[in-house]
């Protein structure tokens, strides 16, 4: 997307994001979004080493993972820390 198409999130703009409206137009402007799928990354992670990454526990949002998880998964796809 083209630097000038990027919309400041204002209080005006704020109930527009708030519904599902928003999700189906992003979804029809980038077809290629229905592409990704779990593990595509895998091949891009092989030997990568990785020094930063937000889990759980977390005061000011939810993770999905948590440190242990997320050593696991680096792990099995190579990637070893520094």
């Amino acid at each position: 997307m083209p630097r000038t198409e990027l919309k400041p999130v204002t209080a005006e703009r704020l109930p527009d994001l708030q519904g599902t409206d928003w999700i189906f137009g992003f979804m029809k402007r980038y077809p290629r979004l229905f592409e990704l799928h779990r593990g595509i990354e895998e091949p891009f992670l092989e030997h990568a080493t990785y020094i930063h990454v937000h889990a759980n526990p977390d005061s000011i949002a939810p993770r999905s993972q948590d440190v242990v998880d997320v050593a696991l998964d680096y792990s099995r796809v190579g990637a070893r820390a520094a």
